[in-house]
């Protein structure tokens, strides 16, 4: 019997060996790096909001009273020029109001998103490329299609940081730099899911879980039957 089990053994760990190497790895990376890291954040300086009442001429109360079906109206630094935004029941994008005018802005272009991510970056490089995102197809697997549209803004230094700079609010709606990418593709290595990383348990998944369980359960056995059960067949391993 020993020798079957043996044989088992040794085909199924052979089957997973390149597998359990690749979770070895990928775990240990996902585990070791700090997830605040991973996110960007040190890529990014917190915005300051100071805004006195001089730059205020446009009062909370008028917004309110020009938009009766405004949800919320959120007073906020837009690369340090004081605007409202409010979000409308009726449409599903926020809408940015200048606080000197009242007036809606229009929406973000390459020149203030150019100027919104140098004032936010953390690091030391130079905007390398920016470019306009605006549909699914054209968006990188990095980002996700639910913050289009956005301004993509590259970045010459090491790890090729990228801000992805929304053109309805100015805002930045994610960071990306290799570090998380490569993150991503460890992800997507631990669970057998090479296209987007997003289906856990796939098929791949489950036949290398159940085979290496059936490699663990064979090497107990192995175990039981040369440690446990008394010797004297004289088989050996």
């Amino acid at each position: 019997m020993i020798d079957i089990v043996r044989r088992y053994h040794r085909w199924l760990m052979l089957f997973v060996a390149l597998q359990f190497l690749l979770w070895a790895v990928s775990g240990l990376y996902m585990v070791s790096m700090d997830i605040h890291y991973i996110h960007g954040e040190n890529l990014v300086n917190a915005p300051q909001v100071n805004i006195d009442n001089e730059q205020r001429k446009t009062r909370f109360e008028t917004i309110v009273d020009t938009y009766p079906n405004a949800e919320s109206v959120t007073l906020r630094s837009l690369a340090g020029t004081p605007v409202y935004q409010v979000l409308l029941s009726d449409q599903p994008t926020p809408l940015l109001i200048a606080t000197d005018s009242g007036q809606p802005l229009p929406q973000i272009n390459e020149q203030q998103a150019a100027r919104i991510a140098v004032r936010a970056f953390a690091g030391q490089g130079n905007i390398e490329s920016i470019r306009s995102v605006d549909q699914p197809a054209e968006a990188p697997d990095e980002l996700s299609p639910h913050h289009l549209p956005v301004w993509q803004v590259n970045f010459d230094e090491t790890f090729s940081p990228t801000l992805y700079i929304s053109q309805y609010t100015g805002s930045i709606v994610t960071v990306r730099h290799h570090p998380w990418r490569w993150f991503d593709w460890m992800w997507r290595l631990h669970i057998l899911d090479w296209d987007d990383g997003a289906t856990l348990g796939n098929l791949f998944f489950l036949i290398f879980a159940f085979t290496g369980l059936a490699g663990a359960l064979s090497g107990a056995i192995l175990s039981y039957l040369r440690i446990v059960k008394p010797a004297g067949r004289g088989d050996t391993l």
